[in-house]
C-alpha cells in the first residue's frame, strides 16, 4: 500500500493553534536521510501533492546531496522555540522544488511551488520529510524546504537531488 510523498510529522497535539503564542525560532537538529513507519495520510495540497504523517522516524545519514531512488526519504528534523512552552502554534511549510517540477499525485500537473499550514507544539521535535515513490518525482536539481511563522522565515533547507549512478 502507498503512503504519502511528503511526509510530515506532527504532534497530534498541534491540531488547533493556541492565541497568542510567539514562535521565536526554529533550530535544526539534523538533516539528510530518514527511516520511518507510515502513518495516517492527511489532506492533499492545495498544488495536489499528498501529505501524510510518519512515525518512529530515525536519523539515518546526515547530508545535502540526496541520491533520488524510490523509497528515499529525505528533509530534517526541528526543535520549535517560543513562547509559552508547550502550546500548539501554527507555521507554514513551503517546498520549492527544481524545474519541470514534481507531478502532483493528486493533481497530475508539474508543481514547482508548494505551501501548506503545520501544527506544532512550542518546544517540541517535528520532522519535515519528503519520500519519493514513483519515477515522475524524482526530480534532479536543489530542492529547498522553508518553515515560514506569519511573514518570517524561521529556516531554509537546500538539498541537492541527483540521480543515482548508472553502471
Amino acid at each position: 500500500m502507498k503512503w504519502p510523498i511528503a511526509v510530515l510529522l506532527v504532534s497530534l497535539a498541534a491540531a488547533a493553534p493556541a492565541r497568542g503564542q510567539i514562535i521565536d525560532r526554529v533550530e535544526v537538529l539534523d538533516f539528510g536521510t530518514y527511516a520511518a513507519i507510515d502513518g495516517e495520510e492527511l489532506e492533499p495540497t492545495e498544488q495536489g501533492i499528498k501529505r501524510g504523517v510518519a512515525y518512529e522516524v530515525t536519523h539515518l545519514e546526515t547530508g545535502r546531496r540526496i541520491v533520488a531512488r524510490i523509497g528515499t526519504r529525505f528533509g530534517f528534523r526541528y526543535f520549535t522555540l517560543g513562547n509559552p512552552f508547550g502550546v500548539p502554534a501554527q507555521v507554514t511549510i513551503v517546498w520549492k522544488f527544481p524545474q519541470p517540477g514534481v507531478v502532483g499525485a493528486v493533481s497530475g500537473r508539474n508543481v514547482v511551488r508548494d505551501e501548506y499550514p503545520s501544527g506544532t507544539v512550542i518546544g517540541d521535535e517535528d520532522t519535515v520529510l519528503w519520500t519519493f515513490e514513483e519515477f515522475n518525482e524524482i526530480v534532479p536539481g536543489f530542492w529547498t524546504i522553508e518553515i515560514w511563522s506569519g511573514e518570517r522565515l524561521l529556516t531554509e533547507q537546500i538539498f541537492e537531488v541527483i540521480l543515482p549512478p548508472t553502471s
